[in-house]
């Protein structure tokens, strides 16, 4: 009778063992309030579905640093930190375009030497749509259809924006570069 039992108790563990995984699945479906609502990534969330079409027709992601004025000591600083966040991507760094948006003004000589650079400078004489940023610079990662998604104070460090980026680039279809 002993020898019965020990080989149903084996059956059993084993059922149960494959069994919990789905009745913790048909928990958690039932109460998503028990699931943490923490986020992964570091920029905070453009909500308004912003569009930039100034930014170009592309198939890459855009890095952009939006300036509300002449791009100064600090602004060339904040544009170093992003060619090296887009350095360290690696071989998907050409999927990724560094832009600089200012805000109206007169051309600068800073602009020539920031081309030859390898960024885009942009000049926008209309305020951006649903953009509060006030008289602030900010970081933004744009979407290959324009779009801002996530944006960062100008402050923040770089390797914040490289690991959202680099989830990003992972998550979607790798593009041919040019």
């Amino acid at each position: 009778m002993k020898c019965f039992n020990r080989r149903f108790v084996a059956l059993y563990l084993l059922g149960l063992l494959f069994a919990a995984p789905g009745f913790f699945a048909l928990l958690s479906y039932y109460h998503p309030q028990w699931q943490p609502l923490s986020t992964t990534n570091a920029g905070v969330f453009v909500k308004s579905g912003v569009l930039i079409p100034e930014l170009g027709q592309s198939k890459k992601w855009h890095l952009v640093l939006l300036q509300p004025s002449h791009c100064g000591k600090t602004c060339m600083e904040t544009l170093d930190k992003l060619a090296r966040t887009r350095l360290a991507l690696g071989r998907r760094l050409y999927d990724v375009d560094l832009q600089l948006v200012l805000a109206g003004g007169d051309a600068s000589s800073q602009e020539a030497l920031l081309r030859q650079q390898g960024f885009e400078v942009i000049r926008l004489f209309t305020p951006v749509v649903g953009l509060n940023n006030g008289n602030k610079p900010m970081i933004y990662i744009a979407s290959p259809q324009n779009h801002l998604v996530l944006s960062y104070a100008d402050t923040v460090a770089p390797d914040a924006v490289y690991r959202d980026l680099k989830h990003l680039l992972s998550n979607t279809k790798s593009t041919k570069s040019l």
